[in-house]
């Protein structure tokens, strides 16, 4: 199936659970699939596994989502996807709301 050809998703934890499961799915869609997770995750093996299964349509960069701010996001955005251009869709598959408190 190639509904998301021509896409680049970048997907954070992407190395587990439904982040994994997304990244594994837009993958086989047809997508290049970069994944932001941990850098003590299994990320580099996941990212090779669909990397394998898709013919290299997934990558992997560590990072510590918690602290991707808005103003950060075009850095990992440029860190992981060299080369993937255009850049579509971004995937949180996390509830990151709860590390972060407002006044």
């Amino acid at each position: 199936m190639t509904v998301l050809q021509n896409t680049v998703s970048l997907v954070t934890g992407g190395a587990s659970g439904l982040g994994r499961a997304t990244a594994e799915r837009f993958a086989q869609m047809g997508s290049r699939v970069a994944i932001l997770d941990l850098p003590t995750s299994e990320g580099e093996k996941v990212a090779r596994e669909i990397a394998e299964s898709t013919q290299g349509k997934c990558i992997f960069t560590p990072a510590d989502v918690i602290i991707l701010y808005v103003s950060n996001i075009y850095f990992y955005m440029h860190r992981s996807i060299a080369g993937y251009n255009p850049y579509n869709l971004f995937i949180l598959t996390k509830d990151y709301s709860k590390n972060f408190t407002t006044s």
